[in-house]
């Protein structure tokens, strides 16, 4: 069983085509749909509220173009986007996490209403700040701002660190195999980032500080790209690149740069290192992947689907995706599945209808099956 904190569900309004959704999360979740049904847009929402609490709101938002481009813009849009998070910490700890974001035509953003309650077995502790008002149990606490969100004040106190630390650590991953393979202007200690171009710099540090994941790592995309045999990092000046050695069957191997491997090699080791990478200082407990399937051959969809179970078992695992072949397998748990649908310009987002979840449990169809078929619905659509 899992003992890493984690979302046991989300509560998103008025963010991009998501109007409404109330999504639950277990260890490994997968968000399933066509090209298009918004899947991305739900993890993208957790990338803005981790980004506005490790930098800051403003920031976070102008990186999305503004505040009117993420907003919803259907029928009964709200200028007010909504954030509700419930987590799990572990030890028996527990509780819930809301932000309001009020948006304007003109003018910064600001932060209408946010409150937060962490419960154990012996206490509960809570914040609540509306319109810059603060009210807590804790007792003197610090002055609020509108323009920032107060969990980043907040989590100098020992009950909001770890919501603060969980929240914004949370990391989404888009790997940009042209980004790997570039070359940097200067070396840096960095994690790794959304489009992967600090891989190299993650796989020299994992040499030894997790030198057992790194191996683990290199098992994986073996199995995915059989001529692999092995996997490093190198410095070379002022910057790090990464080294691979090949086999093509027979007793000789010859190394290679990132230049001259395949897209679909590339992505699937970025992806690896996301899910098994290891940092002290920053724990990262979710991980959102989006479409991690994409460049590899459908015959390494299985060795994939393996990873991101291991995964799973070291941190929370998103997944977007609407390969079927990822999906076909039978031994998928059926409250792992989000189906995911565009419908009037709304994304909307479920757990598979009735008909869908029995078919999978009767061993009638796969997932991956009903997706082909367009059978993979949220429930309380009509046909």
């Amino acid at each position: 069983m899992s003992t890493h904190s984690a979302l046991s569900r989300v509560i998103l309004r008025n963010y991009k085509s998501i109007r409404n959704c109330n999504v639950p999360l277990g260890p490994l979740t997968f968000l399933v749909g066509p090209n298009g049904a918004g899947k991305s847009n739900f993890v993208e929402a957790l990338r803005l509220l981790s980004y506005g609490l490790s930098t800051s709101l403003d920031v976070a938002i102008a990186n999305r173009a503004g505040a009117l481009s993420i907003l919803h813009r259907g029928p009964q849009a709200s200028p007010i986007i909504y954030f509700k998070l419930f987590f799990d910490l572990g030890n028996q700890t527990s509780g819930e996490y809301s932000v309001e974001i009020l948006t304007a035509v003109d003018g910064p953003v600001t932060v209408f209403k946010e409150e937060c309650s962490v419960r154990s077995l012996t206490r509960h502790d809570w914040f609540k700040v509306h319109s810059g008002v603060v009210g807590s149990n804790q007792g003197i606490m610090p002055a609020a701002s509108e323009d920032k969100l107060y969990l980043v004040n907040a989590s100098g106190l020992a009950p909001f660190e770890p919501v603060y630390r969980l929240l914004s650590g949370i990391a989404v991953y888009n790997p940009v195999p042209d980004e790997i393979r570039g070359f940097h202007a200067e070396k840096r200690f960095r994690s790794l980032d959304r489009n992967g171009s600090a891989l190299a710099e993650t796989i020299f540090r994992m040499k030894t500080s997790g030198p057992e994941r790194l191996s683990r790592i290199t098992e994986y995309l073996k199995r995915i790209n059989p001529d692999v045999v092995s996997v490093d990092a190198v410095e070379l000046d002022a910057n790090y690149n990464l080294r691979f050695e090949l086999s093509f069957g027979g007793p000789l191997t010859q190394q290679f740069w990132p230049q001259n491997m395949s897209d679909g090699t590339l992505r699937a080791l970025a992806i690896l290192v996301a899910l098994f990478q290891k940092t002290e200082r920053y724990p990262l407990d979710i991980v959102a992947l989006e479409e991690p399937e994409s460049g590899l051959h459908p015959a390494a969809a299985g060795v994939l689907f393996d990873s991101l179970v291991e995964g799973s078992l070291f941190r929370q695992v998103i997944v977007t995706s609407h390969s079927p072949d990822l999906l076909d397998r039978e031994d998928i748990p059926e409250h792992a599945l989000r189906a995911v649908v565009m419908e009037q310009g709304q994304t909307l987002i479920g757990e598979a209808d009735e008909m869908g979840k029995q078919a999978m449990k009767d061993r009638l169809y796969t997932a991956g099956e009903l997706m082909r078929m367009d059978q993979l619905r949220p429930q309380g659509l009509t046909a």
